[in-house]
């Protein structure tokens, strides 16, 4: 249900909205699945010989959000925005229903006071504002047991204060038109998320071995930069090309909960890595020597009597044709092997160290739409530089 007010009185031209919306899902679902059937061709739950497996779950979520918007605008050159939204949720904890939120924003039209050659618009906005993201997992709240054939165990403890994790974002921003024919816009955003939902280990005498938690807080700073061009704009021929550029950074600045990984490959193997201070979408694991000279800071102690070599002399390892230190005189047999990076010397090859970053250095795309009479081609070229691609496939076949 919306209610929307325009008016204007001498210079200043207002427009409000008031909102209210309800939300209602309800998702029943039941399967049994069974194999060996009796006869041919039926498709009858009792024809099964064979065990049935049967999963059932029946779950509402009800929302109800109220939210107003106000914009000023003073001869076309001041603009004020202000919003304000009261959330609830039946995903919110009990003791956390209802949230509530706000964003103000404004912007200056610099060129409506100031004529500038070649510029035909220069706008400046900045913006602040704050959201609230759902629990993604509808049982977050709720204490939850484990089911193996009628034999009921304790899974996560319920948490009455689950609140949603909150984002305070504040931007600025550039925007200009200038030669007729070109233009330019580019954003800065600094956005802290705090409340992160973790799912918290949690020691032997609670008697659950965890619980969803607000113990994360996420930065991300942003820089995004757009260039259009208009090649050519005739009655019937319209052609025009946009550039985009980003950047984005994120550091995980809180972690109220023990560091902890996530992902494929979390047996001691490449993992991604949440602690605090951490980078978000660091991959650590196991690495190996490449340089002698790092060789010579980890050299064993005392030498194994199965080696042919001394491995406590340097002079005992060399780099093999593909990079990596192994024993002298083992290249092109059964005993090559590389030798895993041991960091501290103690005798153990390390599983923390940083093998890959996900984050790319920048991100571009080229997007072109031209235009003949009824006719309209659309190119886009996508490019990442940088950035580590997590091999999955990779990672199963090993």
């Amino acid at each position: 249900v919306t209610a929307n007010l325009n008016h204007k009185f001498g210079d200043f031209t207002t427009k409000g909205k008031i909102s209210y919306l309800y939300e209602n899902t309800r998702i029943r679902s039941m399967q049994v699945t069974g194999f060996g059937l009796a006869a041919a061709n039926i498709s009858a739950l009792d024809a099964v010989n064979g065990d049935k497996q049967i999963s059932s779950y029946d779950r509402t979520e009800v929302a109800k959000n109220i939210f107003g918007i106000a914009d000023v605008d003073y001869k076309d050159k001041y603009i004020l925005s202000l919003l304000y939204r009261y959330d609830g949720s039946s995903l919110f904890g009990e003791n956390e229903r209802w949230q509530s939120y706000y964003r103000f924003s404004a912007a200056y039209r610099l060129t409506e006071d100031l004529k500038i050659p070649g510029i035909q618009e220069l706008k400046l906005r900045a913006s602040y504002g704050t959201a609230g993201q759902r629990p993604h997992i509808w049982e977050m709240q709720y204490e939850t047991w484990f089911l193996d054939n009628g034999t009921i165990s304790p899974n996560t403890i319920g948490n009455k204060d689950l609140r949603p994790s909150l984002s305070k974002e504040t931007e600025f921003a550039l925007n200009t038109d200038f030669l007729n024919r070109f233009s330019f816009e580019f954003i800065y955003s600094y956005t802290k998320t705090e409340d992160q939902f973790v799912r918290v280990k949690l020691p032997a005498p609670a008697g659950f071995g965890f619980q969803w938690q607000n113990a994360g807080t996420l930065e991300a700073n942003v820089l995004e930069a757009t260039l259009g061009v208009n090649i050519l704009d005739k009655k019937d021929f319209k052609w025009n090309l946009f550039v985009t550029w980003d950047r984005v950074r994120q550091k995980i600045l809180e972690l109220n909960a023990p560091p902890f990984t996530h992902g494929p490959g979390s047996n001691n193997t490449d993992v991604f890595w949440f602690r605090e201070g951490e980078t978000f979408g660091i991959v650590e694991g196991k690495t190996w020597v490449r340089s002698l000279d790092v060789m010579a800071n980890q050299l064993p102690d005392s030498d194994d009597p199965g080696t042919p070599v001394d491995e406590t002399d340097i002079n005992s390892y060399v780099i093999n044709s593909d990079g990596y230190v192994i024993l002298r005189g083992t290249e092109g047999t059964i005993n090559e092997s590389p030798i895993g990076y041991d960091g501290d010397n103690d005798g153990i090859i390390d599983t923390d160290v940083q093998i890959a970053d996900m984050n790319s250095d920048f991100n571009m795309s080229f997007a072109t739409t031209f235009r003949w009479k009824i006719i309209s081609l659309y190119a886009l070229v996508a490019w990442k530089q940088g950035g580590d691609i997590y091999n999955i496939t990779k990672l199963c076949m090993y």
